[in-house]
């Protein structure tokens, strides 16, 4: 038996990681808008609990249902979570510590919003050439499939996201 605080004892990290693993479900990437950092052919580990006793937080990688076809699944990262300020641009997305007293200066600002209660504020990590919150707004929770929290393929590229 492990000794207390060893992460293979009963309740430990170990364990933990494997009821994650168990309800997890397994996404393939399909397009480049994640890369560099996941590319077409990766296969990912997405825990549909994870926001059940954790809120979501700015960078984290989620799969959520395309607004535009709820069939389909989109990759995304997340940048603004309910309350935060978000000035969306063409070519990304960023937090502005106080609201703009008129229009925004940036020339390639779209809008400025706050981050509503029950939804997040998604970017790819390829921004200016892929679809996201800047199209489609903010995203309802509910929308979310879950947090992708480990590449399991292919192998050489294999770990925690």
């Amino acid at each position: 038996m492990p000794a207390a605080g060893d992460p293979r004892a009963p309740g430990g990290p170990a364990d933990r990681d494997d009821a994650r693993r168990a309800r997890s479900l397994r996404v393939v990437v399909h397009d480049r808008s994640m890369s560099p950092g996941l590319a077409p052919g990766d296969r990912l580990l997405v825990d549909p609990a994870a926001f059940v006793a954790d809120p979501p937080r700015r960078g984290d990688v989620i799969v959520l249902h395309d607004p535009a076809d709820t069939e389909r699944l989109l990759i995304k990262r997340i940048i603004g979570v309910p309350g935060d300020l978000v000035r969306a641009t063409r070519t990304g997305a960023v937090r502005p510590a106080a609201p703009s007293a008129g229009p925004p200066d940036d020339p390639d600002a779209l809008e400025e919003l706050e981050v509503p209660p029950g939804h997040v504020f998604v970017l790819s990590d390829r921004s200016a050439r892929a679809r996201d919150s800047r199209q489609f707004g903010p995203v309802p929770l509910a929308s979310v499939v879950g947090r992708a929290w480990y590449r399991y393929g292919p192998f050489g590229r294999r770990g925690a996201l």
